[in-house]
């Protein structure tokens, strides 16, 4: 349910931000008068007026910005997001499952429950191996 919700909610937020295209307009910010970085009051003599050229960044018959790329691999990363962690919840999910089948085994066979590292390091039934004796009392001299 909440997965639905937040695949909704994101939905309805990009499609209006998709739809308004661009916000903002870039303009630079006009230097105070009198800084040196401001327009000269009057034109220079000698010098032709500024005529400004604008140089397209766009291909022939190119009308999109890149926008739907973005939101088509946005999209895309979001959705592998939550493949990954549909994947994690399954995997613990089965693990579980392994777990509680392998108790009721346990439990059916009448052992009592043993830790993981009992059980790999081999569990043994009955008693214990007798002692070893040590090397230095195995090995007397004989007088």
């Amino acid at each position: 349910m909440r997965i639905a919700l937040t695949a909704f909610l994101v939905l309805a937020l990009a499609v209006p931000a998709y739809a308004a295209g661009p916000t903002a307009t870039t303009s630079s910010p006009q230097p105070a008068p009198g800084s040196p970085f401001a327009q000269p009051v009057q034109d220079l003599v000698g010098q032709p007026a500024e005529t400004e050229t604008v140089t397209s960044t766009k291909r022939e018959g190119e009308t999109d910005n890149g926008r739907g790329t973005l939101l088509f691999l946005s999209f895309a990363a979001i959705l592998m997001l939550v493949a990954v962690g549909a994947f994690i919840w399954y995997e613990g999910t089965k693990r579980r499952a392994t777990e509680t089948k392998r108790r009721r085994q346990r439990m059916r066979a009448g052992r009592p429950a043993a830790s993981a590292a009992t059980l790999s390091a081999g569990a043994r039934r009955g008693p214990p191996p007798p002692p070893r004796k040590r090397r230095s009392q195995s090995k007397r001299k004989k007088r």
